[in-house]
């Protein structure tokens, strides 16, 4: 796995007097911003941007009193995904040359985003810059939003089971900054307290492989809650991408968590009193806390998560391959045969889950 944030990185604190500014928020609101930043759990955000910066002279996309058309914010997306995109991919280099193989070596390739799309894409940008064969597979997940990942994860797997020679890159890059909403919406100011941007890559290699350190994949298990629809969803309309964030999502994933657990145990032939981690998508902290009290928790058990939300907020689709790294670093020989369950939520409102193995 490889993890990348852009340069711009910006403290939560100092976001909600840029909010508050930019949206011409009165004093009564401004001050339930803050508070709602406050309690975030979230130190700092990253954006490809500068415009976040009060202080900064150099403005691409946020004028106060602009509110950019989705041309405009797509022409920023395909300025800057790529050198993203492109860092997290490389740190996959170590790793690859540990295992006797190589970028050069991929057989298939699945981009992953939600914030930005074109054809042709970045598929065939990343085949381009990374030397990639002419012949290799191509795959795109788009627009699935912050579960995205699992979807690119459960397709390598197919893809690596039936093919004994599959070397899979999974790229996911999210610019959401770029979706910032100039809005008054308290629903909106939620989703602009969140979202940030981030890249994360994940090479998956069939059986035939030699991994030593990794991951093995064990199994998926994934549930559309029903009645939820208008709880997340993520539209476009002439100003970009709109986010839908009900304050009912939290309350949704503590009543429907303790069953899905049981059914994706089930159907892994896993035992929940094995599993040792929990990567769970942080999408928020009402979500983690919600969990932790579905689950019958500690806030310690979330540690990871909650380190991915204090110094990244929510990427989207690469959060929970953060995560997955985060307790991925700090395994070794000793850990072998320990079970990690993960969970992400997106639009639908959808739950996907997966158990990995530590090799």
């Amino acid at each position: 796995m490889g993890t990348a944030v852009p340069k711009y990185t910006y403290k939560q604190s100092d976001l909600s007097n840029f909010m508050a500014t930019f949206c011409g928020l009165a004093e009564e609101d401004s001050k339930w911003l803050i508070k709602l930043n406050d309690h975030s759990e979230i130190s700092y955000r990253h954006s490809v941007l500068p415009d976040f910066d009060s202080n900064s002279l150099s403005k691409e996309l946020f004028e106060i009193g602009n509110n950019p058309s989705i041309s405009e914010r797509m022409a920023c997306y395909f300025s800057h995904w790529q050198q993203l995109a492109l860092s997290a991919v490389f740190q996959t280099r170590k790793s690859l040359s540990e295992n006797n193989t190589s970028l050069e070596k991929v057989t298939h390739l699945i981009t992953v985003s939600c914030t930005g799309v074109a054809a042709p894409g970045i598929d065939i940008e990343l085949q381009k810059s990374l030397g990639l064969s002419a012949d290799i597979t191509r795959y795109a997940v788009n627009f699935m939003g912050c579960y995205a990942a699992f979807h690119a994860i459960k397709l390598a797997d197919t893809i690596a089971k039936a093919d004994s020679d599959a070397l899979v890159l999974i790229v996911c890059v999210e610019l959401c900054s770029l979706h910032f909403q100039p809005t008054k919406s308290k629903e909106s100011l939620t989703a602009n307290s969140l979202f940030a941007d981030g890249a994360a890559a994940v090479v998956v290699a069939s059986d035939s492989f030699d991994c030593p350190n990794a991951l093995a994949i064990n199994s998926f298990y994934s549930e559309v809650i029903p009645h939820t629809e208008s709880d997340m969803s993520w539209k476009v309309n002439e100003n970009g991408f709109l986010m839908t964030l009900s304050p009912q999502v939290p309350a949704q994933i503590k009543l429907t968590a303790p069953l899905l657990l049981e059914k994706a145990s089930m159907k892994a032939n896993i035992k929940s009193n094995d599993i040792k981690h929990w990567a769970i998508h942080p999408g928020g902290p009402k979500i983690l806390q919600a969990f932790e009290v579905a689950m019958g928790l500690p806030k310690t058990d979330l540690e990871a998560s909650y380190q991915v939300l204090s110094q990244n907020g929510n990427m989207s689709s690469p959060t929970i391959i953060f995560v997955l790294q985060e307790i991925w670093k700090k395994l070794n020989t000793q850990n072998q045969g320990e079970r990690i369950f993960a969970a992400g939520f997106g639009p639908g409102l959808t739950v996907e889950t997966a158990f990995f193995t530590k090799i």
